[in-house]
């Protein structure tokens, strides 16, 4: 499964959802962002650390294309089912 985050980056949207796998610091199919909203993402990330079933909404104040970010763990990488994703 391929996620493509360039074409996001560039649509008007409400909301932006990312994907974090337990334990890592990179989020899935979200486009790069200014420093001050990437430091939010990484904090965010450092507080659900990827669990499964944990959500974390990110408040984008002043971005003309994204007022959101939602990021969704999807638990450890070895336990990471087609199922899961549906």
């Amino acid at each position: 499964m391929k996620i493509n985050s360039e074409s996001s980056a560039k649509k008007k949207t409400e909301l932006l959802c990312g994907f974090v796998l337990e334990d890592s610091n990179k989020v899935l199919g979200l486009p790069k962002f200014d420093i001050k909203t990437s430091s939010s993402i990484n904090q965010s990330l450092k507080d659900m650390n990827g669990k499964l079933g944990k959500l974390t909404i990110i408040p984008i104040p002043g971005n003309k294309q994204t007022q959101r970010i939602l990021l969704a763990g999807m638990g450890k990488k070895e336990n990471l089912t087609n199922e899961l994703l549906m």
